[in-house]
């Protein structure tokens, strides 16, 4: 064999134990029609229906996309295979989960081939050396760096916990970005490989005994979301649009504070602070007079509250001291 059928073979090894099921892929996608990587594209759920069982076409799907992302197909193509085991990049899993392998390769299939490579490699554009794009193939894991602990688990054969796992994601991926500060999904897909390759037993996804997809899947999850977040943090808050007729105090003006919309009241038009003082002594007369003035009482308390207001958060004034100058506040209707 040779060309694409060398290359998805290595990938169809690390999900089928049986050379026999390997063959019979292989033979059944030279049957529909595939000559070369990029007809793999073009292979739907249904095509496979007939010849395998459901788990086993998802793992034949699993092998396609990663053959997918190793050949360099455009960035777009990578993404869209990608959603077949929800491993895309957050902003574009939401839309991704709602579909199915099947239909999500014909959709692939729909798509036109990029015109020119530099669109193949959009995604990690933001490499070091520029335009080297195939970084990940030399990368180096940085086990040294790794905990001595989870260090010794990896060598025993054991798995880490999960807090150990989060560390070692957090390590490479502090590695990765000081290496290419954007990289592409298929790079990550490879260094997580590398991983699974050195410690399967540490990092491959297992459950039964059997291998989960690549093997790889969730970690290649937990490098993305780390990416994903430390973009996230990075990424200035966005500011407020004002108005164009806004003033400059418009901007510094507090639009909220202490759960109340209008924390600071300015007094009403014609209204002093002196007239404040005198109404607020009126309502003290009131109520040492115990006057049952209902609507009077309401109208000066509508009327000070503005006084009231700054009282109550001028800070130094305690519950006693605005009970004296204010009774009716704690008076009901």
């Amino acid at each position: 064999m040779a060309g694409w059928e060398d290359h998805l073979t290595t990938y169809l090894r690390s999900v089928f134990s049986q050379e026999t099921t390997i063959k019979q892929v292989i033979g059944v996608l030279m049957n529909l029609g595939v000559d070369s990587t990029q007809d793999l594209i073009y292979v739907a759920a249904d095509d496979l229906a007939g010849a395998l069982k459901p788990i086993e076409i998802r793992k034949v799907l699993t092998c396609i996309k990663v053959e997918d992302d190793s050949s360099s197909l455009s960035t777009s193509h990578c993404e869209e295979l990608s959603t077949l085991d929800d491993s895309c990049f957050s902003d574009s899993e939401d839309s991704a989960s709602q579909r199915g392998p099947a239909s999500h390769a014909r959709s692939s299939a729909s798509s036109s081939l990029p015109s020119s490579a530099s669109t193949t490699e959009s995604v990690g554009s933001g490499c070091s050396p520029l335009g080297e794009n195939n970084w990940h193939y030399s990368f180096n894991i940085p086990w040294n760096k790794i905990p001595s602990t989870t260090k010794k688990l990896l060598e025993d054969g054991k798995r880490p916990s999960d807090s150990q796992r989060r560390e070692v994601v957090r390590v490479l991926v502090a590695e990765i970005l000081a290496v290419c500060n954007k990289p592409g999904k298929r790079h990550i897909t490879e260094i997580a490989r590398k991983m699974v390759l050195q410690y399967p037993t540490s990092f491959r996804d297992v459950i039964e005994g059997q291998v989960v997809g690549t093997g790889y899947d969730s970690l290649t999850k937990q490098f993305i979301s780390r990416i994903d977040n430390y973009r996230r943090l990075q990424a200035k808050p966005a500011r407020k649009r004002l108005p164009e007729d806004a003033s400059p105090t418009d901007a510094k003006k507090t639009k909220d504070a202490y759960g109340c919309v209008n924390s600071d009241p300015v007094l009403p038009p014609g209204e002093t602070k002196q007239m404040q003082k005198e109404k607020q002594e009126e309502l003290l007369k009131m109520f040492m007079h115990k006057d049952k003035d209902a609507k009077k009482i309401e109208r000066l308390m509508v009327e000070t509250f503005p006084s009231q207001r700054r009282d109550i958060m001028s800070g130094p004034k305690d519950t006693e001291e605005i009970l004296k100058d204010w009774p009716f506040l704690f008076q009901e209707n």
